[in-house]
């Protein structure tokens, strides 16, 4: 009868220690979730970050094109005006007494 109440007693204190470690587990468990959420959300935040960056690059890339386009329109203007003042210049030579 010790035998056996030994026994129980063994089989009651492994038991007691097989739920505080399913307890324990369960808390790691739901700690690991939880951080696995504040992951998904900075992950989600740089995604977001990551596209508003690419837009920028994006909108710089046309703003960096029209400059040229302008660049380019304002030389042609001043190689007409440079004709043109040429051209003024002949016709008042014209006009030298």
């Amino acid at each position: 009868m010790t035998e056996q109440q030994d026994g129980s007693a063994q089989i009651t204190n492994a038991l007691s220690r097989l739920n505080d470690s399913t307890q324990q587990v369960r808390a790691a468990s739901q700690e690991m979730a939880g951080d696995s959420n504040t992951i998904m959300g900075a992950v989600t935040q740089l995604k977001d970050e990551t596209s508003a960056m690419q837009r920028g690059m994006s909108d710089m890339e046309s703003s960096a094109h029209a400059i040229q386009e302008t660049g380019n329109s304002l030389s042609e203007i001043s190689t007409l005006m440079e004709q043109s003042i040429g051209g003024i210049g002949q016709q008042v030579d014209q006009f030298t007494v």
